[in-house]
């Protein structure tokens, strides 16, 4: 029951979200929907210092844990770069004609050169950002594999959709932010009862 109330918490999201940045699109433009996150940051990390308790440690605990613990900076710069430089050629790519790009080639030549390297050090790293072994457990593997094909399946509506319905229907952005309400809505009120089907307690 505790997982249903959870999930259809998790749901107001995109209820909302969608609604609220179709809003603050048409009205503000379109960099006041990063604008707001600042305030509601800020506000659960208020929340967040006033709820949340750490177990008290004596001082031997914390200098073991310190001594044993270093971040890895080499494992999350590659990390960094791999993954931001990656993001950069696949969000310009279209925009700057791919190949024919010098920053899109650069971009490209550092992904391809850091994210192996990344995956080459955290195998050898004392204590890694990301430890890479937990994949040559079937579980995790399984697990992996089907979150992404529930994300790409999720998510590439929630990317469709609204680039259809504003370029072929004229929806503007706060229109095309109502049509996510119902769906939204339906699926929280089905958590329940999917829960209780299954067995959830």
């Amino acid at each position: 029951m505790f997982e249903s109330i959870f999930g259809m918490s998790v749901m107001i999201g995109p209820a909302l979200g969608p609604v609220l940045g179709g809003y603050l699109t048409d009205e503000y433009g379109w960099r006041s929907i990063f604008n707001i996150n600042l305030p509601l940051g800020l506000l659960a990390l208020f929340i967040g210092l006033a709820v949340i308790q750490n177990r008290e440690k004596s001082e031997e605990e914390i200098k073991h844990e310190s001594k044993n613990r270093s971040l890895d900076v080499v494992g999350l710069a590659l990390l960094i770069l791999g993954v931001g430089c990656l993001q950069f050629v696949l969000e310009r790519g279209e925009a700057d004609d791919w190949f024919s790009s010098t920053t899109i080639l650069i971009n490209s030549a550092i992904a391809v050169v850091c994210l192996p390297s990344f995956i080459w050090w955290e195998l050898k790293a004392k204590n890694p950002i990301f430890n890479v072994r937990l994949f040559k457990e079937a579980i995790v593997v399984s697990g992996v594999g089907l979150m992404g094909f529930l994300g790409f399946f999720l998510y590439a509506l929630v990317f469709l959709l609204p680039v259809f319905v504003q370029r072929t229907y004229g929806f503007t952005a706060t229109q095309t932010g109502l049509l996510f309400i119902p769906g939204s809505v339906l699926t929280a009120m089905m958590m329940p009862v999917v829960g209780k089907l299954m067995g959830i307690p």
